[in-house]
């Protein structure tokens, strides 16, 4: 089974990543852009994620028309980082980030065991 990891843990593992300047307006202040009704500290529920759905584009006697699928087992979920200068926005999959969270755990773990 997957541990969930709350947005605060989120926030604390990207910010401990090597942080690189917006490739926009090459600035360095970001924010990660979560719903404001979400519990930022919770593991048992995460809300604030954002998701992208399956969109299908075709087009039908010459006019383009679209369907969207937000159905579950097409759900990536998103944490959503934004650029305080300029607004440009990166989109971090949640569960590659949970699985960066247990490498970090593992080699913290790893460097204490080493240390003792």
């Amino acid at each position: 089974m997957t541990n969930l990891i709350s947005l605060t843990e989120a926030d604390e593992l990207l910010v401990s990543l090597d942080k690189k300047k917006c490739p926009w307006c090459d600035g360095n202040s970001w924010v990660m852009r979560g719903i404001p009704e979400s519990d930022a500290d919770s593991k048992d529920s995460i809300f604030g994620l954002r998701n992208i759905p399956t969109i299908k584009v075709y087009k039908d006697d010459n006019n383009l028309k679209a369907t969207m699928n937000v159905g579950v087992e097409n759900a990536m979920p998103m944490i959503v980082v934004r650029c305080n200068d300029c607004g440009f926005i990166y989109l971090f999959d949640y569960f590659k980030l949970i699985e960066l969270s247990k490498e970090k755990n593992k080699e913290r773990m790893d460097n204490d065991n080493d240390k003792a």
